[in-house]
């Protein structure tokens, strides 16, 4: 594991995968657009390795962040905005299961949080990683919008409803 720091000018680190974690991006959009090290990465780590995002990171593998009357262009994974509204979802539980175009947990029953005031625009209309039970996902019963071996959710997975997820990650970097 290396940790980097984006919004203090880190590149992506040499790595198969990376996992970015929830966070506020909007809070931090001008510096994340600045650093196109980073973001130029991310999306070249897209096409050559694995990238599993949450909420924020979700958001930063967007094609840009809107917030506070403001649009500041993240790595282009994603051809989707991620447009802050008023519109709060969560928080809330969230309960899963991985679609058959879920590259880590397909068939996997799983379970999260998610608590998030943005949405993507345009809907994605590509493939999804979970069918939502219960949460509101990206939309229509859906989450983690798919490509490649990159996804993005808004659903924070609390890793003990699934300890092969892991595992999984570091199965499909080796790859």
């Amino acid at each position: 594991m290396v940790p980097f720091c984006p919004t203090d000018g880190d590149d992506l680190p040499n790595c198969d995968a990376v996992y970015l974690g929830g966070g506020y991006p909007e809070e931090h959009a001008a510096a994340l657009a600045a650093n196109r090290g980073f973001m130029d990465g991310l999306r070249t780590l897209s096409y050559d390795g694995v990238v599993y995002g949450e909420c924020g990171g979700l958001m930063t593998m967007c094609s840009s962040v809107r917030a506070y009357g403001e649009e500041h262009p993240m790595s282009g994974i994603f051809p989707s905005a991620a447009v802050l509204t008023d519109e709060r979802h969560g928080p809330s539980y969230v309960r899963a299961t991985g679609t058959a175009d879920n590259f880590l947990l397909p068939g996997q029953a799983v379970r999260g949080h998610e608590f998030h005031y943005s949405h993507l625009e345009p809907m994605p209309d590509g493939r999804f990683g979970f069918a939502v039970e219960r949460g509101a996902g990206i939309g229509r019963g859906f989450d983690g919008i798919t490509v490649r071996r990159t996804m993005g959710t808004y659903m924070h997975l609390h890793a003990l409803s699934c300890p092969g997820w892991a595992p999984a990650l570091v199965s499909a970097a080796a790859v």
